[in-house]
Parts: structure tokens; sequence; C-alpha cells
């Protein structure tokens, strides 16, 4: 597997992707689904992996989203064992050994992460569980320098990055960051407006130190 690949799987692994058994069990490849605002990375990323792929990507009514699957692969089976020791998603506890290319960071981010307010990042790890969030707040600050906090969404957790943090962490991964996905990493002027000044100051209170 070339390392860009491999980047664009991990990311892609962590974020919207997903590495699911064959129907004759034992085996796994990688599916990939997007919904239609985000139609042309799918293509960017079936692109990429294309030599690992059968056929291209196809729309799915059902879900409005567009998905590609690769071939099963043992390189993906491996794979399925680290991130799915019990048959759910889980983090490794040696991801920032995955995360050593900034394009990896940047797809997950991609997948995943936006903009939350007056400049500073959100990444939507709501599915992991706490101790899994930790990992990658561990990941984070060995890659990019970057300290993130666990917010609390609900009854779940997810990455926030503050303003002073999101600079660092954008100039990691911006020339990373597809032409049609930037809008995650700029701030509009909105970001200043006083209705984004609460939310923040609102959300402030739920900030769970590392």
């Amino acid at each position: 597997m070339r390392p860009k690949e491999r980047s664009i799987i991990i990311g892609s692994i962590l974020g919207d992707g997903a590495l699911v058994e064959t129907a004759a069990g034992g085996s796994y490849r990688l599916q990939i689904d997007h919904g239609s605002a985000q139609r042309a990375y799918l293509w960017w990323k079936y692109e990429q992996l294309q030599r690992w792929t059968l056929s291209p990507p196809r729309y799915q009514p059902s879900t409005h989203s567009w998905r590609f699957r690769t071939l099963s692969h043992p390189l993906f089976t491996e794979l399925a064992r680290r991130f799915y020791p019990n048959g759910r998603k889980r983090v490794p506890v040696d991801i920032a050994v995955d995360l050593n290319d900034p394009l990896a960071v940047a797809i997950w981010f991609m997948d995943d992460g936006c903009r939350y307010s007056q400049g500073s990042l959100v990444i939507n790890t709501q599915c992991f569980s706490r101790t899994d969030q930790k990992i990658l707040q561990r990941a984070l600050r060995m890659r990019c320098g970057v300290t993130a906090t666990l917010q609390r969404d609900r009854e779940r957790y997810r990455l926030y990055i503050p303003v002073a943090d999101a600079k660092r962490f954008t100039a990691y991964i911006e020339s990373y960051v597809r032409e049609e996905l930037r809008y995650k990493i700029e701030r509009s002027r909105r970001d200043s407006g006083p209705t984004l000044r609460r939310i923040a100051m609102a959300g402030a209170r739920q900030y769970e130190p590392t």
C-alpha cells in the first residue's frame, strides 16, 4: 500500500469510512459514503484508491449519498483487527503512529470536522468512547502540537480545538484541504457576530480538560 493511499484510508476510517466484512466472512474491505454535497470529495477519494476497487461510486437513493467499496484484502483485514477488535469501531492506542502524515489528519478533519465559532474548530468524534477520544487528544498533541478538549454534546463528547490551537491545526493541514471543503477551516464574517459569541461562552462551560 502506497503511503498516500494509507493516509487517505486511515483518515477515512476515523471519519466517514467503515471496514465491512464480506458476505463470505473472514475478510474485510473499506466502504466510504459521503452525502451528495460532498460528491466531488468522494470521487477524489475514489480516484486516489481506484486500483483497490472494481467499480466506481454509486448513488444511494435511500440516504441521498454516494458510496464506493474497495476489494477485500489482507491489509484491510489487518486494519479491521486494529480498529474493530470487538466488532465496534475503536481508536487503536497507537493511532499517533498512523497520523504521522498531515494528509491523514486532513482527511479525518474533512470528514468529521468543521468551524465552530470565532475561529475555533470541532471534530465530531461522538461515535467514539471518552477513552478513545483521549487517545485522539494525545495523538493531536503529539503530531500537531494541538491541545484539544472534550466538549459535551448531549450525552456524548466531541473534540474541541480552541482558537489559539485552531490556528496551529489549520496550518498543519491546510495544504491538503480540498478546495470545496475549505469552508471548514476558513472564518466567515458571521464568526465574530454576537450570537456566536454567546454560543462560545455557553460552550466554554462544557469543556473537559485533558
